[in-house]
């Protein structure tokens, strides 16, 4: 059991030396999946209203960091995802 336990914890730290953007891309993926609650509550709050009323809602401070930074992270995670498959 010991010995099986310390061949998985190797090949662990191997994967994360042979990947030094794992810590990176971890943290992209959190930050993505935690606006990604935002960015759909906001859209769906946004269905059916004209187009005054949604500019005034994305027109809010709140509202449009949480959009700008979804997007930030979005193109963030896409930017590491592709150099792990150049890579």
């Amino acid at each position: 059991e010991l010995i099986a336990a310390s061949k998985i914890i190797r090949a662990q730290h191997a994967a994360n030396e042979a990947l030094p953007y794992t810590r990176e891309l971890n943290r992209a993926v959190s930050a993505v999946f935690a606006l990604t609650g935002g960015f759909i509550g906001i859209v769906f709050g946004l269905l059916g209203r004209n187009h005054a009323a949604a500019s005034q809602i994305l027109g809010s401070p709140f509202v449009a960091i949480v959009m700008l930074m979804f997007v930030i992270t979005s193109v963030y995670h896409m930017w590491l995802g592709m150099q792990v498959i150049i890579e």
